[in-house]
């Protein structure tokens, strides 16, 4: 999986071949094609085991909706120290939009849901009182879903200028009320001192 990952983010879908992967792991073509039988099936495995570290919280995310945004401003900080995560997903991203591409099918799945998701969460928030007056909650999934993507992009070029997880920390605060920023902060708070022991 890191081999693929790599060779995908390096190369993009098109350039990169199962040979070339196979051989930075040091096995043969075949032992690879053993596996996955053609490299759609292999950009599948990846994106796929990319997402699954997140897919318990992205299950949750309307159940505990605070905790989710402290989940997101956290997962961002610490990605400062991992730029190949976010590098092959937005190459792909990009790619993607071609209709014969492998991963578009993935990529529209992934958007939808996550709107979805977000927008879940959003509205949680306002029936319990905790987003601004007046908040447009789909758009505001949309906004923050574009706000993720290009500040990853930008930060790319610029990792000592833009900071993902503080960028989307204060998109945050800036739809929710008072009472929310207030319970927002606490878990941050507290999640950064958890983050402090741990280390």
């Amino acid at each position: 999986m890191s081999a693929a990952a790599d060779a995908f983010r390096e190369s993009g879908y098109e350039s990169a071949s199962i040979r070339g992967i196979a051989q930075r792991v040091g096995i043969s073509h075949a032992a690879v094609t053993f596996h996955f039988r053609t490299k759609r099936e292999l950009l599948t495995a990846v994106l796929e085991h990319q997402q699954a570290a997140l897919r318990p919280a992205v299950d949750r995310a309307a159940e505990s909706p605070l905790e989710f945004l402290a989940f997101i401003v956290r997962l961002f900080e610490r990605r400062e120290a991992t730029p190949e995560q976010g590098e092959l997903f937005l190459m792909l991203a990009a790619e993607a939009w071609s209709p014969d591409h492998p991963a578009r099918e993935y990529m529209l799945r992934h958007y939808a849901r996550l709107r979805g998701v977000i927008v879940d969460v959003f509205q949680t928030l306002a029936d319990d009182g905790l987003l601004r007056a007046g908040v447009d909650v789909e758009r505001s999934a949309r906004f923050g879903i574009a706000l993720t993507d290009g500040l990853q992009l930008q930060w790319l070029y610029a990792p000592a200028e833009i900071h993902v997880g503080g960028d989307l920390e204060s998109f945050f605060l800036d739809i929710l009320n008072g009472k929310g920023r207030r319970a927002l902060g606490r878990l941050l708070d507290g999640q950064a001192g958890h983050d402090a022991d741990a280390n």
